[in-house]
């Protein structure tokens, strides 16, 4: 497994700074130090004059051997470098960048450039451009010629203009009518309206009145069941309680539950990530899954 392991570790970058003391399990997600170490060094690597923003951060998994070996005790969690995966956007230049970082000690493992792409949009771009529209004189004036008055009750959904404008970072927004807080605002859509926005430089570049169609009126089942008092009163309480505690323990990010066990990780795009999931059958750990998202 060494062997392995300096196959696996192997750089020729010649940024370096002093070693991270580990002691953490490898699959560990990323800790707020780690984030903010690796943050300011890839800024460091693409130069002060560059405007970078960060699409994603999330550890690079390490391969699935040293994993295994590590938790049989074959080689050390030393052995194992931590590693993050990186989305960048270079503001200035629009360039995508996908980069693998060593956080131990911090250098480039690899950085490279996607092109023909643009990076998700960000949850910070939603709430702007929501601002951005709500305060925009042609907004207001398609919202009033279709009798909203109240530019709170208007909600703001992005979806990319990608395939309109591959060479700028720009969004189509949608536009919903939230009347009431039991009302489905997107059984109210605000049509007949082509709005293009650049988020990159947050400007509407165009509002275009394609039709003007009325609002869906109010939800009629929210509105005759929201106030129902006539329910069921047959129904015996039912107590659910654990006198001696739960069946499951749960040490830092591992969780056992009678004869299971398995790792909890999260990342950006995928959500909830379980690791190591294994059966222990008899005594010996039988590995299920590996990674499951």
């Amino acid at each position: 497994m060494t062997t392995l392991a300096n196959n696996l570790f192997a750089s020729n970058t010649p940024l370096k700074t002093p070693k991270l003391k580990q002691t953490i399990h490898p699959l560990e997600p990323l800790s707020p130090e780690e984030i903010s170490r690796a943050s300011s060094f890839i800024k460091e690597y693409f130069g002060a004059n560059s405007v970078v923003r960060f699409c994603q951060l999330n550890l690079y998994e390490p391969h699935k051997d040293l994993v295994t070996a590590y938790e049989k005790g074959q080689i050390k969690a030393s052995q194992i470098r931590r590693e993050c995966f990186s989305i960048v956007l270079e503001r200035t230049t629009l360039k995508v960048h996908e980069l693998v970082v060593s956080l131990n000690p911090l250098e480039v493992i690899s950085c490279t450039h996607v092109p023909g792409v643009q990076p998700n949009i960000m949850s910070d771009e939603y709430q702007k451009c929501e601002n951005l529209l709500k305060n925009d004189p042609r907004i207001i004036e398609a919202m009033n010629r279709r009798g909203i008055n109240d530019m709170s009750s208007v909600i703001v959904e992005l979806w990319s203009g990608f395939y309109s404008h591959p060479d700028r970072r720009v969004a189509n927004p949608l536009l919903y009518l939230k009347s009431d807080e039991v009302t489905n605002p997107y059984s109210r859509p605000i049509e007949g309206l082509e709005i293009t926005v650049d988020l990159n430089d947050l400007k509407i570049l165009s509002v275009t009145e394609l039709f003007e169609v009325p609002v869906p009126p109010h939800d009629s089942a929210v509105s005759r069941y929201k106030d129902i008092t006539d329910v069921r009163t047959d129904l015996k309480p039912l107590d659910v309680i654990q006198p001696e505690g739960p069946s499951f323990t749960v040490e830092g990010r591992l969780v056992k539950w009678q004869k299971w066990s398995f790792r909890v990780g999260f990342t950006e795009t995928e959500g909830l990530v379980l690791h190591r999931i294994c059966y222990n059958d008899n005594g010996k750990e039988r590995p299920i899954i590996f990674r499951a998202r």
